[in-house]
């Protein structure tokens, strides 16, 4: 049996010289993205894209279960639309 993740929400902290993602509810550091990784706006995306993981890890299982069947409400449907498109944009940095 594999260990189960820090719990989300992941948050990314800019500092110098590296990006820190941290939990914000146990105050841990999870990992840093240090400045010889790629140029600074690589870094930055791979930070924004490590802090969107528990996001994006909730919004696909919803949907695997969907398919599965297992949910069958609409409306929990649609919330979990809105989820998906606001861990992606999370992860890309951008407005949901």
């Amino acid at each position: 049996m594999s260990a189960q993740h820090t719990p989300g929400p992941w948050e990314w902290h800019r500092d110098h010289p590296t990006d820190v993602i941290y939990c914000p509810t146990c105050g841990c550091s999870l990992a840093t993205i240090d400045i010889g990784c790629g140029d600074k706006a690589e870094q930055q995306a791979n930070a924004r894209l490590i802090a969107a993981a528990p996001d994006l890890l909730e919004a696909l299982s919803w949907f695997i279960n969907d398919i599965d069947g297992t949910h069958t409400v609409m409306v929990e449907f649609d919330e979990n639309v809105a989820k998906a498109r606001a861990a992606i944009a999370k992860a890309k940095g951008s407005a949901a």
